[in-house]
Order: structure tokens, then sequence, then C-alpha cells
């Protein structure tokens, strides 16, 4: 399968600096849907903090709108520099290669193994399927969720760039053996007649 040119495919952008908080008690989980096959190449939100400190990103397939915490299909640490707002920058994980097929999928940050004190900005112009905060950490209590209220401060940041899934193209070689075993076929079957 070839990959074509990254692009982003999830981009909610943002016109507040509101949003929720996330720590070690908590953390937030964002639905979103693909129309098509991608590979993932890069994830981000928008965050700011009051100390340096370490958030962990993860992506989910998705469980009836909810995350499917048995089904993790990536995690990455991140560890983000202390901004206070209203620096509000773009932090995730790149460099990914995460191939996904069309349909629902979750993101999630979550501090639960460490101190981090922040918010996840929100505001968000095109705003995702759903968002739910994860109250403790989905392998110790995956029920362990609840919907977040449809205020626009809620409406969490979320980019994600992608390479589209091109269809698979035969090499030229493959071609040249394709055809010439069909004129061979077809001067045996005319030899024969």
């Amino acid at each position: 399968v070839g990959k074509a040119q990254a692009a982003d495919i999830v981009a909610t952008g943002h016109n507040s600096s509101d949003g929720v908080v996330i720590n070690g008690n908590y953390g937030v989980a964002m639905q979103f849907s693909l129309g098509q096959a991608y590979t993932i190449t890069s994830m981000e939100s928008m965050i700011y903090n009051w100390n340096d400190g370490t958030l962990s990103l993860a992506v989910f397939s998705d469980d009836t709108n909810f995350p499917n915490y048995a089904d993790e299909l990536f995690r990455q640490d991140i560890f983000i520099p202390a901004s206070n707002p209203p620096a509000n920058v773009w932090h995730g994980a790149f460099g990914m290669n995460l191939d996904l097929e069309a349909g629902p999928y979750w993101a999630t940050w979550d501090s639960f193994s460490n101190a981090f004190q922040g918010v996840i900005v929100g505001g968000a112009i095109n705003p995702l399927d759903r968002y739910m905060y994860l109250f403790l950490d989905p392998q110790v209590n995956p029920g362990a969720y609840a919907e977040i209220g449809g205020e626009h401060s809620t409406n969490l940041t979320l980019r994600i760039g992608a390479d589209e899934q091109d269809p698979i193209v035969p090499e030229p070689a493959t071609m040249v053996l394709l055809g010439s075993g069909l004129i061979g076929g077809v001067l045996i079957r005319r030899k024969r007649s």
C-alpha cells in the first residue's frame, strides 16, 4: 500500500483559552471518525500546564461510543514544558505510523502515572464527535468515565496528521509478467485450434 502526502485530516481549531483541567486524578477522551483508511503520522492537542510534566497520549478503538480500553492501538508519553495561559501550544506525538481503517476512534490524554497539572484547551471551532472525562486509570477501572457537557469550553482541541492509504498499484515488472502470460495463453490456444 502506498502512502500519499501528509495532511491534517482532523483539525478542530480553537477560539478560546478555556478548557478542562487534567491531572493525576483524571484525564480526557475525545472521539473522532475517519471516513477512509489513513496512516496517522501526528496527533496533537492544545495544552498548557503550570509545571513541567508528562502526559500520556493514547488511541483506542471504539466500543459503541465509548473507548475500547481492551484495544489500545497506540500510546506515547509526551513531555510538556511549563507554559501558563494564554501561551497555548500544540503538543503531541509526531513520526507516528499508525494504520487506521475507516470508523470511529478515541484519543485520550491522561497522567495517571505522574503529577501533571494542566489544561486541555477547548473552544474548538470544529468540535469532535464526543468528549469524556476519565476519572480513573482505564487499566484499573475501564468503566470510570463520564460524558463532558456540551458547553463550548469543553469542545477540546485535537489535530491529526495522516497519509492517505493509496490503492495498491502493480509494479511494471508485474504487469509485464501478467501481459506475457496472457499473450502466451492466447498463442497456445491459437496453436491448438
